[in-house]
């Protein structure tokens, strides 16, 4: 992370430009993982840390800090391209252009088709909460919910997700738990890695983060 000093030259700078410090944040969080039975008892959980962030230039950084290594989420507002990258892999999988960060994608998405949304707050920030599908052999089912906050460019408050596979059914909770606006994050963390593999796009690369 930047040394005191630069954070505060940083700082100085966004104050004498305007208000670029009213978007900037670092947030943080956890993701758990539960393998559940039916019954709802649990199995097994692991979780990750979240590192959510946006710079003064509105770029966004959402990562999971795994013991393999990280896996992020970058999005460059400059270029409008967005990047998983695995860092326990060394590689870099680009996920095409994207007007805005994923996250408001789905929200913009919603609001095309004229969707009710409900409000929430959390952390002091508002979050419109979506209903999470998937289509089974039963028909369109919903499997979570998700609160995405526009104000902090896409972040995801709170996320529950059940799904389904062969080795048994799965529930992820993913909660921000902090979020501390105007603060300058390392400006290491919006450029794309150096030496790493470059994979063929996955349309849905996006649906699965």
């Amino acid at each position: 992370m930047m040394s005191n000093v630069l954070r505060i030259s940083t700082l100085m700078m966004c104050a004498l430009q305007g208000n670029c410090l009213a978007q900037a944040f670092v947030a943080e969080g956890v993701l758990k993982i539960y393998k559940i039975e039916d019954s709802g008892s649990l199995l097994e959980r692991r979780s990750f840390q979240i590192v959510e962030a946006r710079d003064a230039d509105g770029n966004r950084y959402t990562a999971q800090i795994r013991p393999q290594g990280r896996l992020v989420t970058l999005w460059l507002k400059q270029t409008n391209e967005a990047y998983s990258i695995d860092f326990g892999a060394k590689a870099i999988r680009p996920l095409g252009p994207m007007k805005n960060p994923p996250g408001l994608e789905a929200v913009s998405s919603m609001r095309q088709m004229n969707t009710q949304f409900t409000s929430k707050t959390l952390l002091g920030a508002t979050c419109i909460a979506l209903p999470i599908y998937n289509t089974t052999a039963k028909g369109r089912v919903k499997t979570g919910e998700v609160c995405i906050s526009e104000e902090l460019g896409g972040v995801a408050l709170h996320k529950s997700l059940d799904w389904t596979v062969k080795d048994g059914t799965f529930r992820n909770e993913l909660t921000i738990t902090a979020v501390q606006r105007g603060m300058i994050p390392d400006p290491a963390l919006f450029q794309l890695p150096q030496g790493f593999k470059t994979v063929a796009p996955r349309s849905s690369a996006v649906a699965k983060r």
